[in-house]
């Protein structure tokens, strides 16, 4: 039995959306630690990031790998903030993520 890797990244994306989706209903729902929300952020960009990844070949090339990559980068800049607030440091809130924004696509290309 053989799996390519348009599968599994679409079997990732809908395993992460489910995991995503109860996250969301439990910070909606209970109370949590300051940060959840980024955290619950982050999840939706690795779901789109595998969504994205797993329609390759599908979508143009620049939609589905360079946008894949901003979100799998901005998903790892929000759970970095996440986990600042979490052990009650003060966050970089929108800037770093801004800067990871904006650093990202100039180390893509010129890597």
């Amino acid at each position: 039995m053989s799996v390519d890797i348009r599968t599994l990244t679409l079997a990732i994306a809908a395993a992460s959306s489910v995991a995503a989706c109860i996250l969301l209903a439990y910070w909606r729902t209970q109370r949590t630690y300051p940060g959840f929300g980024y955290w619950v952020t982050a999840n939706f960009l690795v779901t789109t990031s595998s969504l994205l990844f797993g329609l390759r070949g599908v979508l143009p090339g620049v939609v589905s790998i360079g946008l894949a990559n901003l979100a799998a980068m901005a998903a790892v800049a929000l759970r970095f903030e996440s986990a600042r607030q979490f052990h009650g440091k003060p966050g970089f809130g929108a800037r770093s993520i801004a800067a990871v924004l904006l650093v990202s696509p100039l180390v893509l290309y010129f890597t």
